[in-house]
């Protein structure tokens, strides 16, 4: 019998780098990953304690979901 395993969720950071990304590229298709990522550094450390609330609410629920379903298997 094979285990299937799931990945674990992203990061907080990494889900909000994700939604910015697709953003910062509609404005500038020819843009790199190492510039997306400073960029999106740089917009997450001055986001609201709101905005940054809201991803890691999302990852907990994620974690969360995750951890049920390794713990069953």
């Amino acid at each position: 019998m094979s285990r299937e395993h799931s990945a674990k969720p992203s990061n907080k950071f990494i889900m909000y780098r994700s939604f910015k990304s697709k953003e910062l590229r509609e404005s500038n298709p020819d843009i790199s990953q190492t510039e997306i990522s400073c960029m999106t550094a740089s917009l997450w450390k001055n986001e609201s304690d709101e905005v940054k609330k809201k991803f890691q609410n999302e990852y907990l629920k994620l974690k969360q979901e995750y951890d049920l379903k390794e713990n069953m298997m």
